[in-house]
């Protein structure tokens, strides 16, 4: 049969459970996808026994000089370096990933979409030479703000270039200061829309992603 293609499934965020992990991570089996999981998480309190390729808990730390809402930041950091764990095995073992999902830890996923989702990147990605996401929704501009914004961060399906430019994301903000500093509405605390998913819009939007959108549906799993 032909070689099934490799995907990476990079689990990023605040561990509030368990149940991802023992009862739906076992869902994702198909004859045409190998999954390889990879996770990079907040030190926790949780048995998680799971065959990841490689996983990390790290001690959370406080985001400096930074008015917005740290949550935004923290979760940049995660990506950045559960990407970057995916990134190194394959640099260690001489390959790359055909596609790219990362997700939370606290929904689940309807696995025959997330299929058709990923099955859309490949085909594009082989006719476009350029970074590519699949979201659920559009990138959406938001009345009289100067900008886009994402509704919801809870599943990127990425090409191999998009990952990696997301995982720039955090350099991007808080290294290369990129961010327009002077649109609040990126970062505030309080603001009713924003609970950072927003800044993902800024990335996708600032690298010249070719976004896609899938039927993905989502539940939430823990709070």
């Amino acid at each position: 049969g032909t070689m099934k293609k490799k995907i990476a499934v990079c689990i990023y965020g605040q561990i509030r459970g368990v149940e991802l992990f023992e009862n739906h991570l076992s869902e994702w089996i198909s004859d045409e996808y190998d999954f390889d999981f990879f996770m990079s998480t907040w030190n926790h309190t949780y048995d998680i026994k799971y065959p990841f390729i490689e996983s990390e808990c790290l001690d959370e730390f406080e985001i400096k000089h930074f008015t917005g809402n740290d949550r935004v930041a923290k979760s940049c950091y995660l990506i950045n370096r559960v990407i970057r764990l995916k990134e190194s095995y394959e640099m260690k073992n001489g390959f790359s990933y055909d596609v790219v999902v990362c997700i939370r830890p606290d929904f689940k996923q309807d696995i025959q979409q997330l299929f058709k989702g990923i099955s859309s990147v490949d085909v594009i990605n082989k006719k476009y030479n350029r970074p590519i996401v699949s979201l659920t929704t559009s990138l959406r501009v938001w009345p009289n703000i100067n900008g886009v914004m994402l509704p919801n961060d809870y599943t990127f399906i990425y090409n191999q270039e998009g990952s990696n430019l997301h995982a720039n994301l955090f350099n991007l903000l808080f290294l290369q200061e990129k961010y327009p500093k002077d649109k609040d509405w990126e970062w505030s605390v309080q603001s009713k829309t924003n609970n950072g998913h927003h800044i993902h819009g800024f990335c996708f939007a600032y690298h010249n992603f070719l976004v896609l959108e899938n039927k993905l549906k989502h539940t939430r799993l823990e709070r």
